[in-house]
């Protein structure tokens, strides 16, 4: 991938190509990629630990049964 996305860049006028690899390459990386996914999904009802989806499901459908009761369409 490398040298085609380096071929591209060349063709296209480029005269400086520094790759950077994935940052799934390294383990490092993942977990630099876990903490910042875990420091913003906090509170998110969906990372907690008793979240049920078929409750959610049921919540949202009688929400958007009130708001039809409401007159929203």
């Amino acid at each position: 991938m490398r040298i085609k996305a380096k071929g591209y860049f060349i063709e296209g006028g480029g005269e400086r190509f520094n790759y950077i690899s994935c940052l799934n390459v390294r383990q490092d990386h993942i977990t630099a990629l876990e903490d910042v996914i875990v420091n913003h999904t906090q509170g998110w009802a969906e990372t907690s630990a008793d979240w049920n989806q078929a409750d959610a499901e049921q919540a949202l459908a009688n929400s958007q049964g009130r708001g039809r009761e409401m007159g929203a369409v």
